[in-house]
Order: structure tokens, then C-alpha cells, then sequence
């Protein structure tokens, strides 16, 4: 069969062979989310603070994240600062 332009376009960015790697953080948030409009999405930005042991220590990592869109929107509308 010949390939079509779209058989290209699907082969190039691997729709339907594609691997994600998906990561979960559980933490709070360290502010309130700061959420701005690019004019044509929403974008929001903000920080999750991940507790963590090491040798009998306790200590903190930093995490700045990004959403975008409906993501971002509900982010802002239900989580503030110290939401886990």
C-alpha cells in the first residue's frame, strides 16, 4: 500500500506506538497558583514542595510545574497554598 502524507505525519510523531513516561508527585503546594492567560490558553504556574528521608534526615525537595488550560483553570479555582 502507499504511504499517505498522514501515514508520515502519524509515523513522525509516533500517535499509536507512542511511550510516555507519567509521574506522580504527591506534595503541597509551597503558594498560591498563579494562573495567566496567554490569549488563548490558560497557564498556570506553581510550586510543590516533596518531603523526604534520607539516612534518618527529613528534607524537602522543590518542584516548579506547569498546566495548562482546563488543568490550569481548576487548579487555581480549588487548590491554594498548603493543598496536597
Amino acid at each position: 500500500r502507499n504511504e499517505t502524507k498522514w501515514d508520515i505525519y502519524i509515523r513522525k510523531i509516533g500517535i499509536g506506538g507512542i511511550k510516555m513516561n507519567n509521574v506522580n508527585l504527591i506534595g503541597r503546594l509551597t503558594k498560591d497558583v498563579e494562573l495567566r492567560n496567554t490569549g488563548k490558553i490558560d497557564v498556570a504556574n506553581f510550586t510543590l514542595a516533596l518531603d523526604k528521608i534520607v539516612n534518618g534526615n527529613k528534607s524537602a525537595d522543590f518542584i516548579n510545574c506547569v498546566a495548562f488550560d482546563k488543568q490550569a483553570d481548576n487548579l487555581s479555582k480549588y487548590c491554594s497554598k498548603g493543598s496536597q
